[in-house]
């Protein structure tokens, strides 16, 4: 299902950036100063965009001249940055992979399954996964059998699995517990929504609407891949 945010702020500090949290993989994001739109004359910026595929930092700025053109240009820097809030880092998308041992069964080496809250009987999702293609696909979906904090033991026999190359995360689809989704799960189902998803958020830089002034109400909107 798509996933739309919308959302406004007040643009209290101009010296420093506002963070947004957003919880879904975010490929477009729209930020409007409501009080430049109003008053154009002020020769301000008013509309700022950044789509998946541009750089971290920029981001394509509308700004009025004082004849009411609008004028279009590229912010390189400070503008529009995707994150993830577990330290606000550029985005990871579920643990990281570093070893996936054919065996009966399979085992995988990740950099944390405490972060992931990867347990024993939850379902995960290993993607991204270069393997050697000479058997069946390691990327795919496992029950877990068991953990520790940088393993994860698979119930599957993964003996006629292809060899393992590089790259690869897991990310947890089900917890063991189906029927108590406590948080940080979503309310509706027992799915992580913070930590399966690469981009949950992002910064909005002082470069992002040019001019901007302490008591501006921007108005913030984000689309998900999905979205039309």
């Amino acid at each position: 299902m798509a996933q739309q945010f919308f959302s406004s702020v007040v643009w209290a500090d101009v010296t420093g950036p506002l963070n947004v949290h957003v919880g879904f993989q975010a490929a477009r994001i729209e930020i409007i100063d409501l009080d430049s739109v109003q008053t154009p004359a002020n020769t301000r910026g008013w509309k700022a965009v950044w789509q998946s595929g541009m750089v971290d930092g920029s981001a394509l700025v509308y700004k009025y001249d004082a004849a009411l053109a609008s004028l279009v240009s590229y912010q390189a820097t400070s503008a529009i940055t995707a994150y993830n809030p577990v330290g606000f880092e550029k985005a990871q998308y579920g643990a990281v992979v570093s070893a996936f041992t054919n065996a009966n069964t399979g085992v995988i080496t990740v950099d944390s399954t405490v972060a992931a809250q990867l347990t024993a009987g939850c379902t995960i999702r290993v993607a991204a996964v270069a393997d050697d293609q000479t058997g069946l696909s390691l990327n795919g979906d496992y029950v877990v059998a068991s953990v520790t904090g940088t393993t994860v033991v698979t119930a599957t026999d993964t003996s006629a699995f292809s060899v393992y190359i590089s790259g690869g995360f897991v990310t947890l689809l089900k917890t063991a517990a189906a029927t108590i989704p406590n948080p940080p799960y979503n309310i509706f189902s027992n799915v992580p929504t913070w930590y399966n998803a690469a981009f949950n958020g992002f910064t909005i830089g002082t470069s992002a609407i040019a001019g901007a002034v302490n008591g501006d109400t921007i108005l913030v909107a984000a689309y998900d891949l999905m979205s039309p």
